[in-house]
């Protein structure tokens, strides 16, 4: 389960692009799930920073994980699926794209055969005999790109299986805290 809304304040993220724009970036190769891009760590004392602050009471948490940070994503960068299981709320906000293509937010979600319109609730799909007895129901099986427009927030629990598409073309700059 997730949720896309809007979060920030149009002046939040503006606070967010200048804070972005001010911190040194280090390129990442490979670091957890995260290929080929920029990170960059957001410094202390974090409520210092009113887009910090909204996105703390949003999350209902009392506190984050680590240091929340930004991400650029350039062509050949992606996330590979990873669900974020330190974390007891996970918030992603798109802070600015430009010319993106690729770098799209997927999830892989449960299967669910009541959310399948065309198929008979009890009716199965068989790939093998092993699936007779244990249907694909509930398997996080299903992928489904998530529209994200700069500004919106992207928020999740802990087992949600979650990745970015890789960019092709142009970038992407998210802002991301985990929450405890």
């Amino acid at each position: 389960m997730y949720i896309r809304d809007k979060v920030l304040s149009l002046e939040e993220i503006e606070e967010a692009k200048t804070l972005y724009d001010s911190l040194e970036k280090k390129k990442v190769f490979q670091y957890y799930n995260l290929f080929d891009l920029y990170r960059a760590d957001i410094p202390e004392p974090l409520d210092q920073y009113s887009f910090y602050k909204t996105l703390l009471r949003y999350s209902g948490m009392e506190t984050h994980i680590g240091a929340p940070y930004f991400l650029k994503y350039v062509p050949g960068s992606f996330t590979r699926a990873h669900p974020d299981n330190d974390s007891k709320f996970t918030t992603v906000t798109l802070i600015e794209s430009e010319n993106l293509v690729g770098g799209d937010s997927i999830v892989i979600a449960p299967y669910d055969k009541g959310k399948t319109p065309s198929r008979p609730a009890n009716e199965i799909c068989i790939r093998n005999e092993r699936e007779t007895k244990t249907p694909p129901y509930g398997h996080d099986i299903v992928m489904d790109v998530i529209p994200f427009k700069d500004g919106d927030t992207l928020s999740y629990g802990p087992t949600l299986q979650h990745g970015v598409t890789m960019v092709h073309k142009g970038y992407r700059i998210v802002l991301v805290i985990w929450f405890k």
